[in-house]
Order: C-alpha cells, then sequence, then structure tokens
C-alpha cells in the first residue's frame, strides 16, 4: 500500500484542474459546443433513449453536418465510448467526467506497466509525465472518444505485459480482450498490436504458441469481427473514415487548416508543445528490449497517423494521443536515471509544457478542436 501511496496522491492532484472541464460558461460558443462533441453529447443522449439507436439519422445535430460521413444507420466510428457513457452517465456520472476518469484510468495503467518494465521511480516519473502531458490532458477535457482510445491503448500495453509474465492461455486471453477493446474504442487502437507482441514476447518466448494464439485471436478478434460485419451490413462499408470532403473544408474553415498542415506536424508539435517527451529519445539509446513496446507504440501511431494525413485526412493531435502514453514510459525511464543538473532540466520542461495545458485544457477548455500554438509561438507573439 505504501509503494502506491504515491500513485494515489498524484492521481488525485491530477483530478482536481481537469475538473474544469465541468465548469459552466455561458456566451458563444457553448461549453462543449464542438462539432465533434455535439456527435457524441448526441449519440449518448441516443443510446440512452434506445440501446440500438447509435445513429445521428434522425436527430437535430444531423442536418448541420456532412451527410456523406455522417448520414448512415450506424455511426462509422466504433461504440465502446458511446455506451461506456451512456451506462456512467445513467449512474449520475457527469458526461464531461468520463473521459477525465479514463486519463486517470490511463495514468494508473501506465505507473503498473512502468513498474513491470523499470522499476519504482521509473513508474513515478511515467505517470508524472502522463499526467502532465498538455495533449492527453488536452484531449480529456472534451467529450471525445480519444480518451477512451488513450486509456484502452494503455490498458492493452499492460494485458500484454501481464500475458507474457503468466504465458496462460487465459492471459492471453485477457490481452485479446484488451485489445478488442482499443479496437471498438477507435479502429485506430489496432496500431497497438505490434507492441503488446513485443511486450508478450519479451517475457514469453512461446508468447505465439498455437494454444496461446488461438486464445487471444478468439477474444479479440469475435467482438471485432462483429463490428465490422455490424457495419457492412447496415451501413454497406468495411471500416469507413471520415476523410474531409470539399464540402466539410468549405463549411468548417477549421477542417481545411487541419488538412492543409505539414508533413511534420506531430513530430512538430512534440518539440513545441510538450518538448520533454523528447528525452524518450535519451532512453533509445540503451538499445534496451524493455523499450521494444513503448517504442514500437509510439512509432506506429505518430507513422500510420502521418501518411493518414498525407492522404488529406488531416493532422490533429488528439489522432496521435495514445502514443503518449508511451512516449511518457520512455521519457521517464530516461529522466529517472538523469542527474540533478538533468532532472532540474526535466522538470522545467515540464513546467514548459504544464502552460499550454493550463491556457488549453484549464483556462479556455473546451472553446478549441486542437491547440493553437504554443507556449514559445505566443512569446515570440508578444515580440512582433
Amino acid at each position: 500500500m505504501r509503494k502506491h501511496a504515491a500513485l494515489a496522491v498524484l492521481l488525485a492532484c491530477a483530478a482536481v484542474p481537469r475538473l474544469a472541464t465541468l465548469r459552466s460558461a455561458s456566451g458563444d460558443p457553448p461549453p462543449h459546443g464542438e462539432a465533434d462533441e455535439q456527435v457524441f453529447i448526441t449519440l449518448v443522449a441516443q443510446v440512452r433513449a434506445h440501446p440500438l439507436a447509435y445513429t445521428l439519422q434522425g436527430t437535430p445535430l444531423l442536418p448541420k453536418l456532412d451527410a456523406e460521413n455522417y448520414d448512415k444507420p450506424i455511426f462509422f466510428h466504433p461504440p465502446a465510448f458511446v455506451y461506456l457513457a451512456a451506462a456512467l452517465t445513467a449512474a449520475g456520472i457527469p458526461l464531461p467526467l468520463v473521459p477525465v476518469l479514463l486519463e486517470l484510468g490511463a495514468i494508473a495503467c501506465i505507473y503498473f506497466l512502468g513498474l513491470r518494465l523499470y522499476g519504482e521511480r521509473e513508474a513515478l516519473w511515467a505517470a508524472f509525465l502522463l499526467a502532465t502531458c498538455p495533449i492527453t490532458w488536452f484531449v480529456a477535457q472534451h467529450v471525445w472518444i480519444d480518451a477512451m482510445l488513450v486509456f484502452s491503448v494503455s490498458l492493452a500495453l499492460l494485458a500484454a505485459d501481464r500475458a507474457g509474465e503468466n504465458a496462460t492461455p487465459s492471459a492471453y486471453a485477457w490481452a485479446g480482450g484488451a485489445f478488442a477493446l482499443a479496437f471498438l474504442s477507435k479502429t485506430t487502437g489496432a496500431l497497438v498490436l505490434p507492441a503488446m507482441i513485443a511486450l508478450a514476447l519479451r517475457r514469453d518466448p512461446a508468447a505465439l504458441s498455437p494454444r496461446k494464439l488461438a486464445a487471444a485471436a478468439v477474444a479479440a478478434g469475435l467482438p471485432c469481427l462483429g463490428w465490422i460485419a455490424v457495419l457492412r451490413i447496415a451501413n454497406g462499408q468495411w471500416l469507413p473514415s471520415a476523410f474531409p470532403t470539399a464540402a466539410m473544408m468549405s463549411r468548417y474553415p477549421f477542417v481545411a487548416s487541419i488538412v492543409a498542415r505539414p508533413w511534420h506536424y506531430y513530430a512538430s508539435s512534440l518539440l513545441l508543445f510538450a518538448p520533454v517527451f523528447a528525452l524518450a529519445l535519451l532512453r533509445l539509446r540503451a538499445l534496451d528490449p524493455k523499450d521494444a513496446g513503448p517504442a514500437l507504440c509510439a512509432l506506429a501511431f505518430f507513422l500510420a497517423l502521418t501518411i493518414f494525413g498525407l492522404m488529406h485526412g488531416g493532422y490533429q493531435n488528439r489522432y496521435v494521443a495514445p502514443a503518449w502514453p508511451a512516449l511518457a514510459l520512455l521519457a521517464g525511464a530516461a529522466v529517472a536515471q538523469l542527474r540533478t543538473a538533468g532532472v532540474i532540466a526535466a522538470a522545467a520542461l515540464v513546467a514548459y509544457g504544464s502552460i499550454g495545458a493550463a491556457e488549453y485544457a484549464v483556462f479556455r477548455t473546451p472553446r478549441f478542436a486542437d491547440l493553437r500554438a504554443s507556449v514559445a509561438e505566443q512569446f515570440l507573439a508578444l515580440f512582433r
């Protein structure tokens, strides 16, 4: 109990400023009035009224949206977040608090995974870095599915490491179920698979044996294939994604701006908004097998979503939010090995990122759909 007391204190301290998401505010735009937030708020209300009404058809919101992407019998994103949010709100939890709770769950998962991979000091640093991360904090202040994805990816990494340690078919079935949850949170959750395999193989060279593989495949495949089948039958589509159309870009200037962002946007954002996470590169220099899982997770999301952007799907920080817990593990392990001067420098970088988090996730939440300017950019603007 004493060993985990620091985590409990960290989660309590992290929860308090995140309650900014619950504040009431007047004016235009209203709280949680961003288009995607309104989509999920509407879907949660739909599902609470009727469990099978996972659609925007027949709602007042639909005429305000792009019909090509949203006028479907079944909403195109997987339903895990909406159904979980419907259950929690029915139990009395305010809807804006649900993503906050999911983010706190992700912090706890990363702490326990850090304990398993590295040690207590590294685990606490990883949890602290994730708790102060401006990207995941910003995401959790909005009624989006992305906080659910961050949590489920973190849980999947932890489950894979546990499966490798236990080396039993039942443990691999749990890991398969965690993968299914990530996929059913958002289809990009499937990108966690290489990292899960690396984590399991590190502890269990026989991880790909027929029995273990079958247990994981059944637990993962049945829910995932079930959703794919429902989507195909209802919408006649295979795993669609809402690529911005010309109509969307004309109606929403923000959509046009995210499509026009440069190919290096995610790497640039890392350096501009949360440079402490670049310390993950220090950890990778050690070529430690423990780092393979987190490194593959971060790389998979950054690379795949960059390709998505190059295909004119747009670049938004929340798209790569599931990569940040893995970066927190690597950067936390690196910081834990630094001497006093290095730790002070890392703390300064954390403080820099926290200023941006305070602006976008506390003082201005939830007005923006993405982080618009870093602390450095705003500081330089004062001298122009």
